[in-house]
């Protein structure tokens, strides 16, 4: 059965399906996971294996590159490791910094793999805009481990005006990313304002340049087709 599931995942990342794949499991993430595990409903090791084991069949699938399959399997399994250890030993400030860095530097070299495989004139332009806004969404969580890293080095980093908890960093993450900019917490210390200025920088290049493009060029397709085929209408 596992190698069966295995074989699916493999599958469906060399046929250029998954951004699908990705797309779905990073919404789970941002927008119900963190829900699930304040409630206890999930453990956020559980949550945290899965993703990982699609990140790591992804790598697998869309790269034959053998360092970077070592660097995603290492990190990966380090970011599980200090996970679960953590959750033993909550104190434990350190285990929670380099906690923060695995998923990091898991999140970076998957998306640069996904960036290289997807975002190339030879793929399919709706896998193309998916793997896109799936990046997009990576880039919102890399910003939120990096708020953590920041705020766990000085608590004082930033104001929060309500009960804060692991994930209300990476809210302010994906707000600061998408520039809403509510106002319930704000980065005070040098650092973590000089983090958010990227991010938001980061952010909006990113929609106007790419998936702007990527958008405008599936409206062109869109067009062409129906002038070469006005039956279809």
């Amino acid at each position: 059965m596992v190698k069966s599931c295995k074989e699916s995942l493999t599958d469906l990342w060399s046929t250029g399906r998954g951004p699908y794949l990705l797309l779905a499991l990073l919404s789970f993430a941002i927008f119900l996971a963190p829900w699930l595990i304040i409630e206890k409903i999930v453990s956020q090791v559980l949550i945290q294996s899965i993703f990982l084991i699609v990140l790591i069949t992804g790598v697998f699938a869309i790269s034959s590159n053998r360092l970077y399959r070592l660097i995603t399997v290492l990190i990966s399994v380090l970011a599980v490791f200090s996970r679960a250890w953590h959750q033993y030993d909550v104190s434990n400030i350190a285990l929670s910094f380099f906690e923060n860095i695995f998923a990091v530097g898991t999140l970076f070299v998957f998306g640069i793999l996904m960036f290289r495989r997807f975002l190339r004139g030879d793929t399919l332009l709706q896998y193309r805009i998916a793997a896109a806004v799936a990046i997009y969404l990576l880039i919102g969580l890399i910003w939120g481990h990096l708020y953590n890293m920041i705020h766990i080095l000085d608590p004082n980093s930033f104001a929060i005006d309500h009960n804060p908890n692991e994930f209300v960093l990476s809210y302010f993450s994906f707000v600061t990313l998408v520039t809403l900019g509510y106002g319930d917490v704000v980065p005070v210390s040098s650092a973590a304002r000089s983090l958010a200025i990227l991010e938001g920088v980061v952010g909006q290049l990113y929609m106007v340049i790419l998936i702007s493009s990527l958008v405008s060029e599936f409206s062109s397709l869109a067009v062409k087709k129906v002038i070469e085929n006005p039956n279809q209408l």
